[in-house]
C-alpha cells in the first residue's frame, strides 16, 4: 500500500509498511511457534532417552565383561596359590612377583581413571608418572615371572575392579584426594617391602628387579607426599579411611590387591598391596610385595 503527499507542487509517494497482522493472526502465529517449540523439546527428550538407554546398555555390557574378567583372575590366582603351596621352593619369591604384578596392574588402571576424570593438574601429573613407570616396569616383571614359572593373571581380582569402579564414581575433587591418599599409603608400604625383599630374596632376577624398581618407588613416594600437600591433605591416611567406609570396607585399608591373592588362594598369608608392599609373610618368611612395580 502506498500514500501520496503534495509539497510545494511536487508530489511524493512513500511506501507504507504492510498492514500489521490482526490480533487473531498474532494468536495463530504464537500458537504455531509454541507448537514448534514443544515438538523440538519432545524430539530432544526422545534423543536424550535413546542415548541414555544406549549408554545403560553399554554400561551393563562393560560391567558384565568386567565381572567375567575379575572371576577369571580370581580363578587364576587360586590355582597359582595352590601350586605355590605344593612347591615351597622359591615360594616366597614367587609370591612376591605375583603380588607385585597384581599391584602393578591395579595402580595402572586406577591412574588411567584419574587421567580421564581428574581436573587437578598436579594429580594428573602424579598419575601420568606412575602410569609410565608401571608400563616400563611391567615388561621387566613379566620376564621375571616367566623365569620363575609364575602365571600372572591378565586382569584384576574382582574386589580390586570393584574398588576402582567405586573410587572413580566419586565427584572429581573427592576422587583426586582419595587417589593421592592411596598413593601415599601404598608407596609407604612399597618402599619398606622392597627394601626388605632385597635381603630376603633368594633369586637373582628378583633382586635385580627390586634394585631397579626401589628408586622409582621412592620417587613416587616423595611426589605423592608433595601432591598430598598441594590438594590439602595434611594426613593422607584420613582420606583412605573415609574411602574405605564409603565402599563398605569399614575397618580395613583398601590397599591390597595382594589381599585378593591370599583370599583367592586361601593361603592364610597377609599379601596386601594393590601397589602396596604386601607385608605378606610367605613361606620363607619373606615380606612379599603386593606391590607396585615401576
Amino acid at each position: 500500500m502506498a500514500a501520496g503527499v503534495v509539497l510545494g507542487g511536487a508530489s511524493f509517494v512513500f511506501a507504507q509498511d504492510a498492514q500489521e497482522p490482526s490480533a487473531q493472526e498474532k494468536i495463530q502465529q504464537a500458537g504455531q511457534q509454541a507448537g514448534q517449540q514443544a515438538q523440538d523439546r519432545v524430539q530432544q527428550e526422545r534423543q536424550r532417552l535413546q542415548q541414555a538407554a544406549k549408554d545403560a546398555t553399554q554400561g551393563d555390557s562393560s560391567h558384565e565383561q568386567g565381572q567375567q574378567q575379575g572371576q577369571q583372575a580370581d580363578q587364576q590366582i587360586r590355582q597359582q596359590m595352590q601350586e605355590l603351596a605344593q612347591q615351597p621352593e622359591q615360594a616366597a619369591d614367587k609370591l612376591f612377583v605375583l603380588n607385585a604384578a597384581i599391584g602393578n596392574l591395579y595402580e595402572m588402571q586406577l591412574s588411567q581413571q584419574v587421567q580421564q576424570k581428574a581436573q587437578n593438574q598436579e594429580v594428573k601429573q602424579l598419575a601420568q608418572m606412575i602410569l609410565q613407570d608401571h608400563q616400563q616396569a611391567s615388561q621387566q616383571l613379566m620376564k621375571v615371572a616367566q623365569q620363575l614359572g609364575v602365571q600372572v593373571p591378565q586382569g584384576l581380582p574382582s574386589m580390586k575392579m570393584q574398588e576402582i569402579q567405586i573410587l572413580s564414581s566419586l565427584p572429581a575433587e573427592q576422587f583426586e584426594k582419595q587417589y593421592v591418599a592411596k598413593m601415599n599409603e601404598l608407596h609407604a608400604k612399597d618402599v619398606s617391602c622392597f627394601g626388605s625383599q632385597m635381603s630376603l630374596s633368594q633369586n637373582d632376577q628378583v633382586k635385580q628387579f627390586v634394585s631397579q624398581t626401589l628408586p622409582k618407588l621412592q620417587q613416587h613416594q616423595q611426589h605423592a607426599l608433595q601432591t598430598a600437600a598441594a590438594v590439602g591433605l595434611s594426613n593422607p591416611g584420613e582420606a583412605v579411611q573415609a574411602g574405605s567406609r564409603q565402599s563398605g570396607a569399614s575397618g580395613r585399608s583398601s590397599s591390597g590387591a595382594g589381599d585378593d591373592a591370599s583370599r583367592a588362594g586361601s593361603s592364610g598369608r597377609d599379601t596386601s598391596g594393590a601397589g602396596s608392599s604386601g607385608g605378606a609373610s610367605s613361606s620363607g618368611g619373606a615380606s612379599s610385595t603386593g606391590g607396585t612395580s615401576r
